[in-house]
């Protein structure tokens, strides 16, 4: 039996918006990954971040590896920007941090909003010892390194003046190198 072409129209037509709608669903649950490549791409060059994207040297395609170089700053710590959950935060990488340590300001940026009853963590710093309130981050994103399901911490509202990148972020990468006055962070 054949179809008449105005139904045969109508079936096209109704395919054509279903691959619209498929493509713009994708287009939307990939934003920030999207977002990611296209800043990249912008920023190469751009030292404004102290960060630069090396390729694989040993001539083999590692296909989505990637890799981030930090610049130390004068004081010899490494600083960047990190994307939270999609937000830039100023992070300090602290090898010696447990876990991701966000301050209470930086988790109201990304949305966290907390109570007093949500401090249920000891935490031992160089300070002493405080409460924090246990938290699971979607995503950190540096560079075009991604990193999901992070654990983190957040710190008593005005007890930390800068949230750092710790162990629960660094563990998850293949390696993290300190070469002179750079540090590499490679997935």
């Amino acid at each position: 039996m054949a179809l008449s072409s105005g139904i045969r129209h109508a079936a096209q037509e109704g395919a054509l918006w279903l691959i619209l709608f498929c493509a713009g669903f994708s287009g939307l649950y990939y934003f920030d990954e999207i977002s990611g490549v296209l800043g990249i791409v912008k920023s190469i060059g751009d030292d404004a971040y102290n960060q630069s994207i090396s390729e694989p040297t040993d001539g083999f395609s590692r296909g989505f590896a990637r890799e981030v170089t930090l610049a130390a700053g004068r004081n010899g710590h490494f600083y960047s920007t990190a994307h939270v959950n999609g937000s830039p935060i100023d992070i300090l990488v602290d090898t010696g941090a447990s876990f991701v340590s966000l301050t209470y300001e930086d988790a109201r940026k990304i949305g966290l909003r907390l109570s007093n009853h949500d401090f249920t963590m000891r935490m031992r710093t160089a300070n002493g010892t405080t409460k924090a309130a246990p938290v699971v981050l979607d995503k950190v994103r540096i560079g075009d390194i991604v990193v999901r399901d992070v654990r983190a911490s957040v710190g008593l509202p005005g007890t930390k003046h800068i949230t750092l990148l710790g162990m629960s972020f660094l563990s998850k990468l293949k390696s993290v190198d300190l070469r002179g006055n750079s540090l590499i962070l490679s997935n």
